[in-house]
Formats: structure tokens, C-alpha cells, sequence
């Protein structure tokens, strides 16, 4: 009997919070009355800070110039092989002279491509450091900027539509993380702020 009337309280107390969850679900939910201060998420491009930030850009241009120069010798050194081989043809076949210009010319082939790799390395490694430091330095914006509007979450956003590409960038793109966005896009805002 005690079975019987505290079966109709129970069914009565889930209808009421029941009632209460749907009468509360989109404060609960956070929904949107046009202000995102509401909903304290944004979004940011971080490619197209990276393409935008103008420190980052000047130091690409610094590493471009090391690389040319870097080039330069590189040419020069390919330059002075051929020349050894020149010379090496035109020595007798067989002799001393040819033994050693052969030798002489094997071992720079091998000092040549230790110091490649070794010039393929560092600037990867450059370009590397650098790519970290400019992200780094976005990242700090990005928090500055989000703590002083009280923004929790800032998800990253690629605003470069899938129409028209290739088969590897729709997928790219279809794959994305964020599918669609309306004014939440702080992109520009972290640019200014950077530069």
C-alpha cells in the first residue's frame, strides 16, 4: 500500500523538474539573444593571423635572405665540382694525376652533402623555431584578448570556403572542426592586436 501512494509522488516530482528543465532549457543552454557575452565562445583563423602578422612576415623575409645566401654557396661549391671533373677528364686515363683529382673530387662530393643535409636541417630547424615563436606570441594574444572579454573557449576557425578546390582541400575542408560560425570570429580583432 505504501507502494501505491509513493509511486503517484515520485511520478508527480519527475513531471514537476521535468516541467522546470524544459521551462529553464535555453538560459540552461545559453541561448543566444544576439550577444555573445551570453555564450563566452569565439573563433580565430589562425592561418590567416599567421599570413597577416607582420612580424612574422619580416623575419620570413630574414630566413628567405639566409637562404639565398646560403644558395650562393651552395652554387659555388657545385660549381668548383664540376671543375674538378673537368680537369679530371682531361688528365690520362689511369694516371696518378686523374687517381688523385677522382679522390680529391669524391671527397668533396662527400663534404658537399654533409654540409646540405646539414643546411637542409638548419633551416628546417629555423623555420621551425620560428613558426613556434609567432605561434606562441598568437596564442598570447589570443588569451589576452579572451580574458579581457571574459571569453572561455576559442576553438580554431578556417573561413576559406571548399567550392573549387581540389579533392585534398575539400576534404580539408569538409573535415574541418568548426562547420559554421556567426559573429564569433575574433580573427581580425587578434591582427590588430599583434600588429
Amino acid at each position: 500500500m505504501a507502494r501505491q501512494v509513493s509511486q503517484p509522488i515520485v511520478v508527480a516530482v519527475l513531471a514537476a523538474l521535468l516541467g522546470y528543465s524544459w521551462a529553464q532549457g535555453p538560459a540552461l543552454r545559453g541561448a543566444d539573444d544576439g550577444k555573445n557575452a551570453q555564450f563566452p565562445v569565439a573563433v580565430v583563423d589562425i592561418n590567416k593571423v599567421m599570413n597577416g602578422y607582420k612580424r612574422l612576415g619580416e623575419r620570413k623575409e630574414e630566413l628567405v635572405r639566409d637562404f639565398q645566401s646560403t644558395e650562393e654557396t651552395v652554387k659555388a661549391r657545385v660549381a668548383e665540382m664540376q671543375q674538378l671533373v673537368e680537369e679530371a677528364k682531361k688528365l690520362k686515363e689511369g694516371s696518378e694525376e686523374q687517381k688523385r683529382a677522382i679522390q680529391e673530387m669524391q671527397a668533396k662530393r662527400q663534404a658537399f652533402e654533409t654540409y646540405r643535409r646539414e643546411v637542409q636541417q638548419g633551416m628546417a630547424e629555423k623555420q621551425s623555431k620560428l613558426l613556434l615563436w609567432a605561434y606562441g606570441k598568437i596564442v598570447e594574444q589570443i588569451q589576452q584578448y579572451a580574458d579581457a572579454r571574459n571569453i572561455k573557449l576559442v576553438v580554431q576557425y578556417n573561413q576559406v570556403p571548399t567550392e573549387d578546390k581540389n579533392a585534398q582541400e575539400i576534404l580539408a575542408g569538409v573535415q574541418r572542426q568548426v562547420v559554421y560560425q556567426n559573429a564569433l570570429d575574433i580573427t581580425d580583432e587578434i591582427l590588430q592586436g599583434l600588429n
